[in-house]
């Protein structure tokens, strides 16, 4: 197992931005930094991506300034694919390995299962993509210390999912640990429902109020026809659409049925 695992790594003044770290499904490593730097400089624009059941003994950091005079630690991505396992911290931006750092660094947590077992801080926006198969109460991440929300801009997203008004999903459950402050929107939509964000306890909560999936279109109907005079009047229904041809012959009959057969 590795000790410690980086994108990029600069001193001296250099920069240490753009960088992906991809830990795959099953493997195992001590720490893992997108970018990392040493200096003055910048870690920003750097990504770690762990995978279905990777285990992080350590922390992560997207990017990770080790000096007080680092400068920025911005636009850093951290994604925890299901089941991801991170022992320690988990940080977008961060100095010193221990205070929250930069600006426009986000959190994607795909699926469920996932957990932190220390801090989770340093991020500006959270996108969590659930699971098809998720239920009323079930939980997505859990995290063993303190989970720093201030601010916070949550999104969600995810297809095929099957809640009813009112039920509840947790994004975040803090466990033993806590929460600091409180997501920059308390509601927002996404994964064909509408949701109320609210925190409760050491929980971050997602009530769905609405499923906003569209309606399919109304089958075409046939709706009167009246005969005079070798005329006619013709109302068809088409999706909720009415049209109204009046004094047509046999063609525009035909034309008429066949726009219905093809609607």
């Amino acid at each position: 197992m590795e000790y410690s695992v980086f994108g990029g790594f600069a001193t001296s003044g250099g920069d240490a931005t753009g960088n992906t770290v991809i830990l795959d499904s099953g493997a195992e490593t001590g720490n893992i930094s997108g970018g990392w730097v040493d200096d003055a400089g910048s870690a920003s624009g750097n990504t770690v991506i762990i995978n279905t059941g990777a285990v992080v003994n350590w922390s992560v950091y997207g990017g990770l300034l080790s000096s007080d005079t680092g400068v920025t630690a911005d636009n850093n991505t951290v994604i925890l694919h299901s089941g991801a396992i991170v022992g320690g911290d988990v940080y977008g931006g961060s100095k010193y390995m221990s205070v929250p750092f930069g600006t426009g660094n986000m959190l994607e947590v795909k699926g469920s299962g996932q957990s932190i077992g220390a801090d989770l801080k340093g991020f500006q926006i959270f996108d969590f993509s659930l699971p098809t198969a998720l239920t009323n109460g079930g939980t997505i991440l859990t995290v063993g210390n303190n989970a720093d929300i201030t601010g916070v801009a949550v999104s969600i997203g995810g297809s095929g999912l099957s809640l009813s008004a009112g039920n509840t999903i947790v994004l975040i459950d803090a466990g033993a640990g806590a929460f600091t402050g409180a997501p920059a929107n308390t509601t927002v939509s996404g994964g064909r429902y509408n949701w109320n964000l609210s925190v409760s306890g050491n929980k971050l909560i997602a009530t769905a109020a609405q499923n906003t999936a569209p309606t399919a279109p109304g089958a075409p109907t046939i709706g009167t026809a009246t005969a005079g005079n070798g005329q006619a009047t013709v109302s068809l229904h088409i999706n909720e659409r009415l049209l109204s041809f009046g004094g047509i012959t046999q063609e525009m009959r035909d034309k008429a049925r066949e726009l219905i057969l093809n609607a």
